[in-house]
């Protein structure tokens, strides 16, 4: 989401570049390292549908019905999204969905054959009803 930035503060619409890479990629971000396991089943997708404009508020409501109950989407061809109860709680999943596809590029480009998980199961710490943190995080 495109916000206008306050003088002397980071860039909200910064994306990350390998969120970038990854949402060019037909087959998205693959089960390939535990540290993706977090993210089994809360990772969405959004159809490229062309350059945002202000008189295309429709697509807002499309963005809203894929991102459904899922706290991460990827926007093919464009980036990722992250939401949260709080700043700190978006966060949190960007780091996530963000380590996800550097370590999935990194996999990617050593050439050799890939894992690829097909059951997470007892990996993954939201099946087992993790919650993120709410309050922000200390760092």
């Amino acid at each position: 989401m495109s916000l206008p930035t306050p003088p002397r503060c980071p860039d909200p619409n910064r994306i990350p570049l390998e969120g970038m890479a990854i949402a060019t990629q037909k087959q998205g971000l693959l089960p390939l390292h535990q540290s993706m396991m977090e993210l089994d089943g809360r990772v969405a997708r959004h159809q490229f549908e062309g350059i945002a404009t202000d008189d295309n508020l429709s697509e807002r409501d499309r963005l809203v019905r894929d991102l459904g109950d899922k706290p991460c989407i990827i926007l093919c061809n464009h980036g990722l999204l992250t939401v949260g109860r709080s700043v700190a709680e978006a966060f949190y999943w960007m780091w996530y969905l963000n380590q996800a596809c550097r370590i999935q590029l990194a996999a990617q480009s050593s050439g050799a054959e890939l894992f690829i998980e097909t059951h997470a199961g007892g990996f993954c710490l939201c099946r087992r009803g993790f919650q993120p943190p709410v309050l922000p995080l200390q760092i």
